[in-house]
């Protein structure tokens, strides 16, 4: 992944500090995930669980 917002957005979903990696087995657990300002979704797919997805902009306008 090479999106910094996605991969905040991936930690803050598994309650893991910014400093900590993310590991395939983590990703396997993430269920729903919230984004905002996130550009290149590339490696979402790692995601294999994730039921809900929400999309925001920059302005915090939903985006679908």
């Amino acid at each position: 992944m090479n999106d910094k917002n996605l991969i905040k957005a991936i930690k803050a979903s598994l309650k893991l500090k910014q400093n900590q990696e993310i590991t395939e087995e983590n990703l396997i657990q993430v269920k729903t995930l919230k984004c905002k300002g996130v550009l290149n979704f590339t490696g979402i797919e790692k995601l294999v669980n994730l039921t809900e997805l929400q999309v925001f902009s920059e302005l915090d306008e939903y985006i679908s």
